[in-house]
């Protein structure tokens, strides 16, 4: 890319850009076909956590994108602007919003930097908050997920004589199973039977199915100059 002012200053960019998230939703596509054939509870089990925590990934990898297709349309429109220090000044700013997209994880960051270049919030888009207790509630389950974190349920007894008790299970599994049992997606709790509650065919495909309504409402909700980014 190389822009020329009425100054003589030429600044040329060269960035080499490739999107990795593609690869996941295939992955996602070939495990969902798999898995009809699988037989192995466990292996089943498995696939449906790989799943869940690609969707999660996938989800991220994309609001990226998004975001830096934005960014660059809203470069694009200072070609035409003449002035060494506000291209400076603006190549900074430019910068600095495309470190922070870098380095963004969480679903209440993604919302500052959408209010940022689009005047936004994503919860504030009526079109896209029915998908934001999913999403924010995927976002805490893969934080558990991708470090393999146990599943630990623990109940107190307070009196033994009265049956009193207190109950300890917090954390992204928590936030995971209240959501799930709301949704009605799933019907028991990880107290009263084992981990695969979780892992179910059910609660791999519910994630993967509302990813693609959350991040279609999204682009559904931009501008039309920015819509047509990612619609052909």
């Amino acid at each position: 890319m190389s822009m020329d002012f009425s100054n003589n200053l030429s600044v040329y960019v060269l960035t080499k850009c490739s999107q990795v998230w593609p690869y996941l939703e295939k992955l996602n596509q070939f495990l969902i076909e798999s898995r009809k054939a699988v037989k192995q509870k466990d292996t089943r089990i498995g696939i449906n956590y790989a799943i869940i925590l690609n969707t999660a990934c996938c989800v991220e990898g994309i609001l990226e994108y998004i975001l830096k297709e934005i960014l660059y349309q809203k470069y694009t429109l200072i070609h035409d602007v003449n002035s060494k220090k506000f291209y400076q000044f603006y190549n900074s700013l430019e910068k600095e919003i495309h470190d922070r997209i870098a380095k963004t994880t969480g679903i209440d960051n993604y919302n500052y930097l959408f209010k940022l270049l689009i005047g936004k919030e994503l919860k504030k888009i009526d079109i896209v908050k029915p998908y934001m207790e999913g999403i924010n509630v995927l976002f805490e389950f893969r934080n558990v997920l991708a470090h393999g974190r146990e599943i630990k349920f623990e109940s107190f007894c307070i009196d033994i004589t009265k049956n009193e008790h207190y109950d300890n299970f917090m954390g992204g599994y928590k936030k995971a199973e209240d959501y799930l049992l709301k949704k009605k997606i799933i019907k028991t709790e990880f107290a009263d039977c084992k981990n695969e509650v979780y892992f179910t065919n059910k609660v791999a495909n519910h994630f993967w199915e509302l990813s693609h309504k959350f991040i279609n409402s999204i682009i559904k909700s931009l501008d039309a100059d920015l819509k047509k980014l990612f619609i052909q």
